[in-house]
């Protein structure tokens, strides 16, 4: 199918509108560069695919948060695992006791396996909320449920890791 300069316009527009929103919240779910841009790509082919229906969709934003997040979450039950590295989950001080880094890098690892050990679905939820800033509602759109499933979602997400870390990290 040839496709209009307006589409090919309309598409690098959304393509640098979205291309970094989309990398970060593919990184953060996929713990890896290659897999996140392995993502990207996925979804850009789906903008493409879809422009005319994404030019009537309300929120762009929240059309391509969605479909990020159902493309990582195939990508994450296909490969069977379930890694997500925070980079950067504390921040570092200029100055600090080498036991309080180590102290901050053992809660990371604790915090990085819990996430480890959701599920896709509860793992997504719990970052849109906790990284995206999300609220309910927009959660509830791009994973495509209602409020009260977010809500279910993060709380047993928050309960698991509430148990898992202070089973494991001592203060």
């Amino acid at each position: 199918m040839k496709r209009s300069t307006s589409d090919e316009k309309d598409f690098n527009e959304l393509f640098e509108r979205y291309r970094r929103r989309v990398y970060a919240s593919a990184y953060r779910m996929t713990g890896n560069r290659e897999d996140a841009l392995d993502v990207v790509q996925e979804v850009f082919v789906k903008v493409y695919q879809n422009l005319a229906r994404l030019r009537g969709v309300r929120s762009q934003a929240a059309w391509i948060r969605r479909v990020t997040n159902n493309i990582c979450i195939d990508r994450i039950r296909r490969k069977e695992r379930r890694v997500v590295r925070r980079a950067g989950a504390l921040e570092r001080r200029p100055e600090r006791d080498p036991a309080d880094a180590l102290h901050e890098k053992e809660i990371r690892v604790c915090v990085e396996d819990a996430l480890d050990r959701l599920s896709p679905i509860h793992r997504a939820a719990i970052l849109l909320w906790w990284q995206n800033d999300l609220s309910y509602k927009q959660i509830a759109e791009v994973m495509g449920c209602s409020v009260g499933t977010v809500m279910s979602r993060l709380h047993y997400a928050r309960r698991y890791m509430r148990r898992h870390l202070s089973a494991t990290v001592a203060v």
